[in-house]
């Protein structure tokens, strides 16, 4: 018997991905891994773009480690770090806002050079609605 619901990777109005809390989260969880892993911090710093004042927190929750083999990240390493990785989300949704209204325009440039192109071809008007009603 087939599952029901949504299937698997269609990422619907309640992915993960859509909410900014779950996406700081998963950012938070994956420095965490790799200050665990002792990653080098030059692999860190190059994963985004951060901003001085988060790379400076990076930078030291890295140099606060130490070289012992650790288990478990110390709560004042990880409140910084989800502090950065916080930061980093909301600069992430600030630029996608940011960008809409260009996006938005390329969109529309792409939809009427589209009709142009359709209509060059010798569409009606009534190809065109009965067309939009399908898409």
């Amino acid at each position: 018997m087939a599952k029901r619901g949504r299937p698997c990777g269609t990422g619907g109005p309640t992915h993960w991905a859509r909410n900014p809390a779950n996406v700081a989260a998963h950012h938070a969880s994956v420095l965490m891994e790799l200050w665990l892993a002792a990653a080098p911090i030059i692999k860190v710093a190059k994963l985004s773009s951060w901003s001085p004042e988060h790379q400076a927190m990076i930078e030291e929750c890295w140099t606060t480690r130490g070289c012992q083999r650790r288990y478990t990240v110390p709560k004042a390493i990880k409140l910084k770090l989800c502090e950065v990785a916080i930061a980093h989300v909301m600069s992430l949704h600030q630029q996608s806002e940011d960008a809409r209204p260009q996006i938005e325009e390329s969109l529309q440039r792409a939809l009427s050079s589209a009709k142009a192109e359709l209509k060059d071809r010798g569409w009606t008007k009534e190809e065109f609605r009965a067309h939009e009603e399908t898409g």
